[in-house]
């Protein structure tokens, strides 16, 4: 792997940037989550007593920024991403395959509409490269989990 892809400003600014992505597609989710439930229904892959599970992705996707800005957990947090984003490209490339017709794929919630393309996918493949490089870059940057470990190192040089 090319080191600079993986050295610890790369990451961080990485992070920084999904972070905000996540912030941004989950305060957007929000303020309609009834509308964001019915695009979710379009895509006829849940079944309806399953519904409830959307509302859950804007909960997911503000826990993932919460772990990334300030680095806590940042494994875990990309690993959570990793999860979300393949049910997104999953979601959306059903929905391609299958010829459905939608103006909004809910990539933004109800409020901004994205039609249902494979622009969607390929943005999707980012952000899965980008939580890969995250979970398996250098995270010592301007992180709490990276201050945490400065101190147990410290503390094990003492003993």
């Amino acid at each position: 792997m090319v080191k600079w892809l993986t050295h610890r400003y790369t990451i961080f600014a990485l992070r920084i940037l999904l972070a905000l992505m996540f912030v941004w597609t989950g305060s957007a989710k929000f303020p309609d989550m009834k509308g964001f439930r019915g695009i979710v229904a379009m895509y006829g892959i849940i079944p309806d007593d399953w519904l409830w599970l959307s509302y859950l992705v804007p909960i997911i996707e503000l826990v993932i920024a919460a772990s990334l800005i300030p680095g806590i957990f940042c494994r875990f947090g990309a690993s959570l991403s990793i999860f979300l984003v393949l049910i997104f490209i999953a979601f959306l490339m059903a929905g391609l395959f299958r010829g459905i017709s939608l103006g909004n794929c809910g990539c933004f919630g109800s409020w901004t509409s994205v039609p249902l393309s494979w622009r969607g996918v390929w943005e999707d493949v980012g952000f899965l490269l980008v939580s890969v490089l995250i979970l398996v870059g250098d995270n010592s940057f301007l992180t709490v989990d990276g201050w945490f470990k400065r101190k147990r190192d410290r503390q094990a040089g003492k003993s």
